[in-house]
């Protein structure tokens, strides 16, 4: 959802993709992607290097078309499936590309080994003529060459499939998660949602390649089986009765490994949702230096799940090393029942058989259980996207049928429950009607049911009884202002057509021009992730312009007056309410009592239940606690109409003129070139000292020369058979010594003995090694999410406001991911791959030196491609992982305004934006997937050229007449062909995935905040509360300007300071300073000790911060309330007593350890904050810093509060951020900022006498009664030498809301 304004300016338009205009020739030799390997050489690549998305992987297209089936699906069955609906959509596709590896599989490979048993005939007596062995030479060449075709022809098309797949299922989850109900987003978490859209859907990939394995197999083995029987010897079939019993236990590690899979999708779920709550409450985190315990919990989280992954990888490994020693072990035993039952060893035999065995080791032993393994994980995979599919979803159909007039709300005898599964109601028996032209109030107390009669209106609510009619077009301003990162126009604008007038005057009855002329670039000022560049009324009051710049019939107002002053209150409430929307029905919920006269209709809820209704002069003659309120305002009220009608403000025009610098956005940090020694140093040094992993690589190495000794071993054996049989022939006396010594050392049983031990050894050392790799990777895995987690955490808050959270998770949810299962994977088959070419050239060099000249011709020749290749992969890979991110923010930041773009119709704009997010990382990474293919097929290509070259090279030259060596080089050099494309793409692949840990390390390198103290500050420090600032000035980075300039003021001990200002003055950067969170300059002392001399946790520690909006994470209450476990249950309880929730609390089934849902969604906003001043009550520490923390509650609770405030810290030093002045009229000073100055500092009444001063224009800017109404309780406090928090104190003030910072 970024600004769609700057995207067209700065987006290049996308060139046509050439797989588009290939033709046929092009498209079969993949000459389509060679020109973009020449750019990729030439230039890092970028963004705008990349090709628009093909026309069959578009996201709006895939997503129409995966939504129709599912819908189709839902309607024709009772529990509808996934899977079915993927068959559905896709099996064209996947019955033509099978079609075709069938040929491949059925009879290119299995008649390759029956053309090379013919060829060795060649090298037997009476065997076949020259001409016929050239024959059969040319048809393994011509086989090679159309089984590269067919392999990469069709697994281009599987993968462009898999891709589709990705997209498809992505886009029917963000489409669904647009229509969850708010009970279902209470158990769909953020976290799961980006685990489904990163990990889940990217299962497909393997599986599309290797689906047909699992029909071909069984038909391929019986061939075989029947081809062996027949060519070779019936004894050469009892190495399958191996291959067949390692099968069903394959299977059976297959479904063990399903499980594994559904247990860590469970444990990331968790630990990914507990990331997004720390980035999302990081400042909260960082005030209550609660680092530590969060730390412990993400380091529980991971390590539950690294339990999960490892032995997962066990299992894994278990089952891939079986493919190095089972084809061995078949052809042991083949050998030795051949041998046994008097037969000689022969070239024939051995390597026909070698090479069925070979034909059959892939499908077998690698493919075949990997495929049911990864059936297995998609099957966990689909079932959690499908769960997530039947999640519920809002009511998008009017229920009601009871007539009412053309505009208007009804609601009768409505009951609505959140929760099912308990008995209590959130509202009950409502009735409540709205007419056209009306504008109605809903008061009432914190979590009375105000914000819940607002859901149930649209219907985010679905309604256990009753009826709701809603006649008319809906618009709708949050409680919680959602901005989404994007300009304040956009996010004004939200998908509406621009009209410059109405634009121009909702920005004006918003009170938004002043705001606008102070930002950098007018209402293109980018705001960030949740509008974290705007104060709280900023926020407040762009939600509410975007809420009526919307033309609609009907306006629901959630609360939208608490965020801003009285001024400023009043201005929108006559210039917008009452003013601009005069004509419109509206619901106004709020706690500004003052504005009741002149509303419609008031309905007071309590407990869920409307107490009152009527007039304002009906409701005055109610009894009630919340009526009496009425009564007190009712002066005030008509005091302030004698002055309401002001002359008007003169304002300063605002332009809105189009700007040609547009703002700058931060973008995601993208590493060029090759990937450094430093990263991969540093993954191996997360495995501890280099002794390790140096032990590990000499595992591999010992298991290839064993590996490759069994197959020279058997070469021996065969060379020796038939040179015993010449020696029948030919022998003569000078031969005899050497003759008798292998006729008595070489005996048939001291042979199968000793190849029996090399099997046995090998066996031995491919467990070994992988059980070696496995705990190495896991070592590695878990201290690189440690030590991005420690850094992250500890970074600076300027690094969390310039990155949104969908960028940071990116690097916790795919990036680790890699790290954990796909990269050890893949570091595994480069190690394993590279030592094995190295043992097949050796060996076919020892057969025949001269093939080492073009087996060194084509290694120089295969590296200059891959140097080509990964010049190119390595900048797409790094493009698709920054791809990425957006979609992560995006989908998080749809989540968190679900109501908000419901409300507005707006669910087809950010599902386009979504697409076109979606379509961007696809391009990126069908360009990769492309370009490895394209790699992969020339490389083949040269191995089949190769091929040609070793078995020519035997007939031509002529000097070999062993038919052991022969067989042995051309089934080694068959085996180089896959092997030695796959070895290159691999090891391309393991730097494409050293991306992703390069991108990790970039995490664990991130600077920490300025922590330079060591000083330890006495133990019952600070006890006084004195706070000096002397000459401070501070900004949010080195390159930034300064937001406060050279304060220098100070609070006694225990005074209680009120701090004003205008909007964007200062007042919350003072927080900033005082807890250090940017870079400041000067001196503050607490107790005369230099805040800059102690270290971090100790500073922030002894101060108490409630903030202006609520922070509460997923977990328990008493985690929430006390993280440190230091307070006893006792103090927790009383705690809240003092809030007046311990009701509420004791009431819930679990009490204090009631779970709370993700960001505390299951209490109000009201009862968010009373828990937020909870906390800081048992915290009791000296210093209480209050940040406007009243705004979401009613008059009664607020009273309570600064009671409660004023009975528990009335020994400390309180400072009180508020534009709403009743609040620190009565403090013992005020401190006025303004531009980051502090320009009066003095009691409120001094201030006030000084009638030039900014703090008494403030004053009278709240109108003559109201000012007269300050001045007096300033006055009193004044002579009475009394502040709020002496005992006794009179209460001569009304609290009103005001505007947060």
């Amino acid at each position: 959802m970024e600004d769609l304004e700057r995207k067209n300016r700065t987006r290049p338009v996308k060139k046509i993709h050439p797989k588009a205009r290939a033709n046929l020739l092009s498209t079969l030799f993949f000459c389509w992607a060679l020109p973009f390997f020449r750019k990729g050489l030439k230039k890092d690549l970028g963004d705008d290097d990349l090709y628009g998305p093909l026309k069959s992987h578009e996201s709006r297209i895939l997503g129409d078309r995966m939504k129709k089936a599912w819908e189709n699906e839902e309607n024709q069955h009772r529990i509808p499936s996934l899977r079915r609906i993927i068959v559905k959509v896709f099996y064209r596709e996947i019955i033509f590309y099978s079609f075709f590896l069938l040929i491949q599989e059925l009879v290119l490979k299995l008649g390759q080994p029956l053309l090379v048993g013919k060829l060795l005939e060649y090298y037997t007596p009476n065997g076949i003529s020259k001409n016929e062995a050239y024959m059969y030479a040319a048809g393994i060449i011509l086989f090679s060459f159309l089984n590269v075709m067919i392999v990469h022809g069709s697994y281009f098309g599987l993968e462009h499939l898999s891709i589709k797949m990705q997209i498809a299922c992505r886009s029917l989850i963000y489409r669904k998660a647009l229509k969850l109900s708010k009970t279902a987003m209470m158990e769909s978490t953020v976290g799961q949602m980006v685990n489904l859209i990163s990990t889940d859907v990217s299962r497909f990939h393997y599986i599309c390649l290797h689906l047909y394995q699992i029909f071909v197999t069984p038909i391929q083995t019986m061939i075989a089986l029947y081809l062996l029987f027949a060519t070779v010897d019936a004894t050469a079939m009892v190495g399958v009765g191996l291959l067949m019993l390692f099968i069903p236990i394959l299977f059976y590690l297959g479904k063990l490994t399903a499980r594994y899979r559904y247990r860590t999708a469970l444990k990331s779920d968790y630990r990914i949702r507990l990331m997004n709550e720390i980035i999302s409450g990081i400042q909260v985190i960082k005030m209550y230096t609660w680092e530590k315990p969060f730390a412990k919990l993400i380091e529980l989280a991971r390590k539950l799940e690294i339990h999960e992954i490892k032995a997962n990888a066990y299992l894994r490994a278990i089952y891939m090393s079986t493919s190095m020693y089972i084809v061995p072990t078949s052809i042991f035993l083949c050998v030795l029942t051949y041998v046994s039952t008097g037969h000689v060893l022969q070239a024939h035999y051995v390597y026909v058989a070698t090479s069925f065995y070979g034909t059959l080791r892939q499908p077998l032993t690698l493919h075949l259980p990997r495929c049911v393994a990864m059936l297995a994980e998609i099957g966990v995979s689909l079932k959690r996207i499908q769960s997530f599919l039947l999640n519920d979803e809002v009511d998008s159909h009017d229920p009601s049928t009871i007539p009412t007039p053309e505009v208007g709300i009804s609601l009768q005898g409505v009951d609505v429950q959140w929760d099912k599964s308990s008995s209590d109601l959130n509202l009950s028996g409502i009735d409540f009607c709205v007419g056209p032209n009306q504008l109605v109030a809903v008061v009432g107390r914190v979590g009375s049911g105000k914000t819940t009669l607002i859901q149930t209106i649209l219907k985010e609510a679905s309604l256990s009884s009753g009826t709701l009619q809603v006649k008319g077009k809906m618009s709708y301003a949050s409680q919680e202002p959602w901005l989404f990162a994007s300009s304040i126009k956009q996010n004004i604008l939200f998908g509406e057509d621009m009209d410059l007038e109405r634009y121009k005057k909702v920005v004006r009855v918003c009170a938004l021009e002043k705001d606008f002329m102070s930002f950098p670039y007018g209402d293109r000022t980018i705001v960030g992730e949740k509008g974290i560049m705007l104060s709280g009324g900023q926020k407040a009051r762009v939600g509410l312009a975007r809420a009526i710049y919307k033309q609609a019939d009907i306006y629901l107002l959630d609360d939208p007056l608490s965020a801003v002053d009285v001024q400023v209150g009043k201005q929108i409430f006559e210039g917008c309410i009452t003013g601009y929307l005069k004509d419109k029905c509206v619901v106004l919920v709020t706690h500004q009592i003052q504005y009741l006269s002149n509303v419609d209709k008031i309905y007071v809820l309590e407990n869920g239940t409307i107490s009152a209704s009527g007039t304002y002069a009906e409701l005055k003659k109610v009894e009630g606690d919340f009526i009496k309120l009425l009564h007190e305002v009712e002066n005030e009220v008509l005091e302030e109409e004698d002055t309401s009608e002001t002359s008007p403000v003169k304002r300063k025009s605002i332009g809105f003129e189009e700007k040609t610098d547009l703002p700058k956005e931060v973008k995601e940090q993208r590493g060029v070139g090759t990937i450094s020694k430093k990263v991969y140093l540093h993954y191996f040094r997360m495995g501890g000292s280099y002794l390790f992993p140096l032990f590990v690589f000499t595992t591999f190495l010992l298991t290839q020369i064993c590996a490759s000794g069994v197959d020279y071993f058997l070469s021996f054996w065969v060379n020796l058979e038939q040179k015993r049989l010449e020696d029948q022939q030919t022998v003569n006396d000078t031969e005899s010594y050497r003759v008798e010594f292998e006729e008595s050392f070489f005996t048939s049983d001291n042979l199968l003995c000793l190849y029996g031990s090399l099997i046995a050894l090998l066996i031995f050392l491919v467990l070994l090694r992988s059980v070696c790799f496995v705990k190495y990777s896991m070592m590695v895995a878990k201290r690189l999410h440690d030590y991005m987690f420690d850094k992250t955490v500890h970074t600076t808050m300027r690094f969390f406001n310039t990155n949104p959270s969908g960028r940071i998770l990116n690097r916790f949810a795919r990036d680790m991911n890699i790290v954990d299962e796909t990269l050890p994977t893949s570091m595994t088959d480069s190690v394993q791959v590279f030592l094995h070419v190295l043992a097949i050239t050796f060996i076919i060099s020892l057969v025949n030196l001269w093939i080492i000249l073009p087996t060194i011709v084509i290694f120089v020749i295969f590296y200059g491609y891959k140097f080509v290749f990964v010049s190119t992969s390595r900048d797409l890979k790094r493009i698709e992982s920054t791809a990425r991110s957006p979609l992560f923010s995006h989908l998080t930041a749809s989540l968190q305004g679900l109501s908000t773009i419901r409300a507005f119709g707006a669910q087809k704009v950010l599902q386009l934006e979504f697409d076109h997010i979606q379509d961007h990382h696809s391009s990126a990474y069908f360009m990769f997937m492309s370009c490895s293919r394209t790699f992969g097929f020339w490389l083949d290509v040269n191995c089949v050229i190769y091929i040609g070259l070793v078995i020519l090279s035997f007939l031509f030259i002529g000097t070999e007449t062993y038919g052991g060596n022969v067989g042995l080089a051309i089934t080694q050099s068959i085996a180089l062909t896959g092997t030695l494309q796959r070895g290159i793409r691999q090891w391309s692949e393991l730097e494409n995935h050293m991306t992703s840990v390069e991108r990790v390390v970039e995490y664990t390198e991130l600077s920490p905040e300025p922590d330079l103290g060591k000083t330890t500050p006495p133990k019952n420090w600070p006890q006084q509360g004195k706070i000096d600032f002397i000459k401070v000035s501070m900004k949010y980075s080195v390159d930034s300007p300064y937001v406060l300039r050279t304060l220098s003021w100070t609070v006694a001990p225990k005074e209680k300071i009120g701090i004003v200002g205008r909007t964007g003055a200062g007042k919350s950067s003072l927080i900033s300073a005082l807890f250090r969170l940017a870079l400041v300059e000067g001196t503050i002392k607490i107790d005369d000790i230099d805040t800059k001399s102690l270290p971090l946790t100790n500073l922030r520690s002894i101060m108490s911060i409630i903030p202006q909006e609520p922070v509460l994470f997923s977990g328990l209450l008493r985690k929430n309330l006390d993280p440190f476990d230091e307070y006893s249950d006792e103090e927790l309880w009383n705690g809240l007593e003092e809030v007046e929730l311990k009701q509420l609390v004791s009431d819930l089934p679990a009490g204090l350890s009631t779970k709370l849902a993700e960001g505390g969604s299951n209490f109000s906003v009201g009862e968010r904050q009373l828990l937020c001043l909870a906390r800081a009550i048992v915290r009791k520490n000296n210093i209480l810093i209050l940040d406007e923390a009243t705004a979401n509650v009613d008059l009664q609770t607020d009273e309570l509060i600064q009671k409660t405030i004023r009975r528990k810290f009335g020994d400390c030093t309180v400072l009180t951020i508020a534009h709403r002045l009743q609040t620190i009229m009565d403090s013992d000073k005020v401190l006025v900022m303004d531009g980051g100055c502090a320009v009066e500092f003095d009691h409120p009444h001094v201030l006030l006498q000084n009638t030039e001063g900014l703090f008494y224009s403030l004053v009278n800017e709240t109108g003559a009664a109201m000012a007269e109404n300050l001045k007096t309780t300033a006055a009193q406090n004044f002579h009475n030498g009394q502040g709020p928090y002496a005992a006794g104190a009179p209460q001569l003030f009304l609290n009103h809301r005001s505007d947060r910072e």
